[in-house]
């Protein structure tokens, strides 16, 4: 993965965002007995998170932050070097582990808490995907100023 490659994902994330948007002015029996949007807004959050947690593990791999085994960690750790506030690192951790239910669990979701997180958590991803642009944009300009220096 290349930095041109994460921010793609970050691209992604904000298109999944703006697609989901919309059911914060829902109500949750409107967005329950709505197959179309309940099935689409699964997806589009399972699609968000995935994309967020390519970001962590890349960078925690590039940066030599850790090789995290599980999807919680890996998060845990980018979002610790990202120096976000602990509550959005522990509600985005929590995001992550939650992939997994999305993916395997789906039978057993609690809608309640499904509608909760897209009501009232998809601003989560927004704050991660902030954090990893000015990370970027940082980490840019520190190598374009070593590479001046070398010269």
């Amino acid at each position: 993965m290349t930095e041109d490659v994460v921010r793609d994902r970050l691209a992604h994330i904000g298109y999944c965002l703006h697609l989901l948007d919309r059911i914060r002015t829902m109500s949750f029996e409107e967005w329950h007995s709505d197959p179309w949007v309940y099935a689409g807004s699964l997806r589009y959050l399972q699609e968000a998170i995935e994309a967020a947690l390519d970001v962590a593990q890349y960078l925690d791999r590039a940066h030599g932050w850790g090789r995290p085994k599980e999807y919680g960690e890996a998060m845990r750790i980018c979002t610790e070097h990202l120096r976000m506030d602990e509550a959005t690192r522990t509600r985005l951790v929590s995001m992550a582990r939650f992939r997994n239910i999305l993916v395997h669990e789906y039978a057993d979701l609690d809608d309640r808490l499904v509608f909760s997180l897209l009501t009232h958590r998809l601003d989560d991803l927004s704050v991660f995907s902030q954090a990893v642009d000015r990370f970027l944009s940082a980490d840019r300009q520190s190598r374009a100023g070593d590479d001046v220096r070398s010269e």
